[in-house]
């Protein structure tokens, strides 16, 4: 009697190996490809945060919008704050990115390098003794290293309003 393996046990084996093989390389290309597609969500949503956060602290204790005018929409806003001695603030959008200044000095990056800040407009209106500016925007991750997301985007939206 011959001990070893016929030739077709050593098909059946290398079939199944590779199949098994196969698999777990898929699973881990998934995993991480998950894991580059959660890290590009929460750095939009972050992202996104913080803009809304630097819009609505500007806002806050709004003493006069200079733009845009009275029901009109713009890509800049520029307002002068209570007891705010830099004033006027400006943020506004350049290309994919937003930018805030302080009383007509420098302009600094409101956005990190890893998203496009795209369609940043701001809307002024008022209603009877109440003003109020509707900011919205939509956040991007911009693929880096030859990856490309799909789908890492949100679209923010909100009003504030100030009372006179």
């Amino acid at each position: 009697m011959n001990k070893g393996f016929t030739l077709i046990e050593t098909i059946i084996y290398t079939a199944l190996l590779s199949i098994i093989i196969s698999s777990v390389l898929l699973i881990v290309y998934q995993m991480l490809e998950g894991r580059y597609r959660l890290g590009a969500l929460i750095e939009v949503s972050e992202e996104g945060r913080f803009l809304m956060g630097k819009i609505n602290w500007a806002l806050d204790g709004l003493d006069a919008v200079i733009e845009p005018p009275l029901n009109a929409t713009s890509s800049a806003l520029s307002i002068n704050k209570l007891n705010f001695s830099p004033n006027p603030i400006m943020i506004y959008a350049s290309g994919t990115e937003a930018f805030i200044s302080y009383g007509g000095g420098e302009s600094m990056a409101l956005n990190s390098e890893s998203v496009l800040i795209r369609d940043l407009l701001f809307r002024y209106f008022e209603s009877g003794n109440v003003s109020a500016v509707e900011v919205s925007f939509d956040v991007e991750y911009r693929p880096r290293e030859q990856i490309t997301i799909y789908g890492a985007r949100t679209s923010l939206k909100t009003t504030i309003y100030a009372r006179k």
